[in-house]
């Protein structure tokens, strides 16, 4: 385990199981790449069996100090990865990523703008769904219909947690975690977060 940074504004947490090891390149090149550099990355290895995997997790901690990879001791789930993200983690700011996901450069940068708000807990983003080959086959919300971002339904329409920025102190002072052992973590988090957050802010960039 690399010790890290000391402070950074951005935690950024990625739990992996086995996963398939070019998309984790691909998501983990994408946050490098970004052109906001004040954060750590944290991947949370939730005891994979794959040695391809884990080698490549260990080789991270000798190529950035940005980097913390843990290894769990003992299965937990995508709920319980994340969770222990969330206790890890340094930063003012927490941002989920999935090991199939990636961002454009920018995309941090925007969502740290948001949240210069007065007040906000959270920022949320647009996203875009592609196919094997990368192609986009979905836009979120649609090319066009980007004044959808000023509605203050915009912050119901979404399920995953993986497209939004949240305050750390927000999370911990109202006890919001990733329920374990069901199905429904992600919207059950969402909802809690939607319902609770203060003055939450919307930006047009989109992750993939």
């Amino acid at each position: 385990v690399n010790t890290g940074k000391m402070n950074v504004l951005v935690s950024v947490i990625i739990p992996v199981y086995n996963t398939d090891l070019d998309m984790l390149r691909q998501c983990v090149y994408g946050v490098f790449g970004q052109s906001f550099q004040d954060f750590e990355l944290i991947i949370i290895d939730d005891c994979s069996t794959n040695p391809n995997v884990v080698e490549y997790l260990d080789s991270l901690c000798s190529v950035s100090n940005q980097v913390r990879v843990f290894h769990s001791k003992q299965n937990k789930g995508i709920s319980g990865s994340r969770n222990e993200g969330i206790m890890l983690a340094k930063g003012k700011w927490l941002c989920f990523l999935d090991h199939d996901d990636w961002w454009e450069k920018d995309y941090l940068q925007d969502l740290v703008r948001g949240s210069k708000a007065a007040d906000t807990d959270m920022v949320i983003s647009g996203y875009t769904v592609v196919d094997e080959d990368g192609t986009p086959v979905k836009y979120v919300p649609e090319k066009g219909k980007e004044s959808f971002f000023a509605s203050p339904w915009f912050i119901y329409s979404y399920a995953a947690p993986w497209n939004r920025l949240l305050r750390k102190d927000f999370l911990l002072d109202n006890h919001i975690k990733f329920p374990e052992g069901c199905l429904t973590e992600d919207i059950t988090f969402n909802i809690t977060c939607n319902a609770l957050a203060h003055n939450p802010q919307r930006v047009v960039s989109r992750g993939y």
